[in-house]
């Protein structure tokens, strides 16, 4: 239950900065969202491995299925 809403957290914190950064729309031809990044340390993301999906299901239904396709959370 904590990691499920240690994860949401990060997942909203990520969705600000990708807002921010304006990395949450699609191109203005027609074209996919931009590819993102994500690095993230902690050894919760990098032994628990659920947690990767739970931060990608966090980022999907913050952002939709379009950009979280474009985002990628790897270890740093």
């Amino acid at each position: 239950m904590v990691t499920v809403r240690s994860a949401r957290l990060v997942a909203a914190a990520v969705c600000g900065i990708m807002r921010h950064l304006g990395r949450d729309v699609g191109d203005p031809t027609g074209g996919a969202p931009p590819r993102t990044c994500i690095a993230v340390d902690g050894g919760i993301f990098v032994r628990y491995g659920f947690y990767r999906e739970l931060l990608k299901q966090g980022v999907r239904d913050i952002l939709g299925d379009a950009v979280a396709d474009q985002a990628r959370c790897t270890p740093s």
